[in-house]
């Protein structure tokens, strides 16, 4: 499919990012490019907005018009000499804003989204920090790798560890959140999720939620058991979230949280 690269002029100053449409990765791209991975033709209009945009440019979308989401904690293209945190990139379809891999570009290409968590950035400018929770002799410890949750106590169903976000995120236009998690041989048990109220996303008080209760409510849980170390991905799906919640983690033995982010 074609490229559309699209400016605008304010001023005599050139808006950047270039922003780029097309199903094929452009081959030169340009610092503070931002590649739409779409098979849509873009109209060249854009919207920068927090929350789903009603008008782009102040008339109603058009299929191929762009939202850009923006909130602290995205990548920052410069628009006109400033910095402005993109954590999403969706293309309007003609009746929906539709959320659309985009990727941006600085010497080398990385996926646009709203980073929570990346090793030692610990990303509080998006969320306002970790709130720590634990039970027994456990206590997750914050670390140059992630967010280490370590329950070393008596074997107890309702002993847990973790994290949560201090302030809650606005989901509005995601699909997922991902957690990238470095477990050891002793974790038995893993929780992630997206939740409405404090220490609720996972545990409350301390205290194991259901799953089932969690899936059937309003908070969108991931779960995992393990018996081996390594590498593991969860994904919890918050495409059905149009408001705010908590993301927080914990588990029931050891491990560590090296990345968080939404896409």
């Amino acid at each position: 499919m074609g490229q559309a690269f699209i400016t605008r002029r304010s001023g005599g100053v050139t808006i950047k990012p270039h922003l780029v449409g097309g199903i094929t990765q452009p081959t030169s791209p340009k610092t503070n490019t931002i590649w739409v991975n779409t098979s849509v033709t873009l109209t060249g209009k854009y919207e920068l907005a927090a929350s789903t945009p009603s008008s782009v440019n102040g008339a109603s979308p058009q299929a191929g018009d762009l939202w850009l989401k923006t909130s602290s904690g995205g990548i920052y293209p410069i628009f006109g000499g400033i910095a402005v945190p993109v954590c999403l990139v969706s293309v309007y379809y003609g009746t929906a804003w539709v959320n659309t891999s985009a990727y941006f570009y600085n010497g080398s290409w990385s996926t646009v989204c709203l980073m929570l968590l990346d090793g030692s950035n610990k990303h509080n400018e998006a969320h306002g920090g970790w709130n720590r929770f634990y039970s027994y002799a456990g206590q997750p410890s914050e670390i140059s790798s992630g967010l280490r949750f370590d329950w070393v106590g008596t074997d107890n169903s309702n002993a847990q560890a973790g994290f949560q976000t201090v302030n809650m995120i606005n989901l509005s236009g995601f699909t997922s959140l991902i957690f990238e998690l470095t477990v050891d041989s002793t974790v038995n048990a893993c929780y992630v999720g997206a939740g409405t109220t404090v220490m609720g996303c996972i545990f409350k008080n301390g205290m194991q939620v259901n799953y089932t209760e969690n899936v059937n409510t309003n908070i969108y849980t991931q779960y995992m058991t393990h018996t081996g170390a390594g590498t593991k991905v969860l994904t919890v799906n918050v495409s059905g979230v149009s408001a705010a919640r908590y993301i927080g983690l914990g588990g029931k033995g050891r491990g560590t949280a090296t990345k968080i982010y939404l896409i």
